[in-house]
């Protein structure tokens, strides 16, 4: 589902630069701008001097490790979670942890529109 009335940007914090291009490939093709983060460390310092990002998705270790400055840096975004394994556990912790949905790379169009259209349901109404 494209959201064209609704061109939230879309971060990416993770680690691999193979994921993050095609994870912003693809939130383009539905009309989003992504900007792509290699770490939480990374996202913080965007924050520090921008706005929060409203949904983000996350690299899965990075989330549940916490990263620089941890979650709390999270709170106030819509967070979909993404692994390389669909481990049980982790994606146990991450949805627990408030992420709205468990993707494993690869990234395919089919599962990162539904992760959007479920992110994008969970964001507060405008104002």
């Amino acid at each position: 589902m494209r959201h064209p009335d609704t061109a939230v940007p879309i971060g990416i914090i993770d680690p691999d630069l193979s994921s993050r291009v095609a994870a912003a490939r693809l939130l383009s093709a539905h009309g989003h701008p992504a900007i792509s983060f290699v770490s939480i460390a990374d996202y913080a310092a965007h924050v520090a001097s921008a706005k929060p990002i409203p949904v983000l998705f996350v690299d899965a270790g990075e989330y549940l490790k916490g990263g620089a400055g941890g979650r709390p840096l999270l709170d106030g975004s819509v967070v979909v979670a993404i692994a390389s394994e669909a481990r049980l556990t982790d994606i146990g912790r991450a949805l627990a942890a408030g992420c709205v949905d468990y993707l494993v790379r690869p990234l395919e169009s089919c599962m990162l529109t539904q992760a959007l259209d479920q992110a994008m349901a969970a964001l507060p109404p405008a104002r």
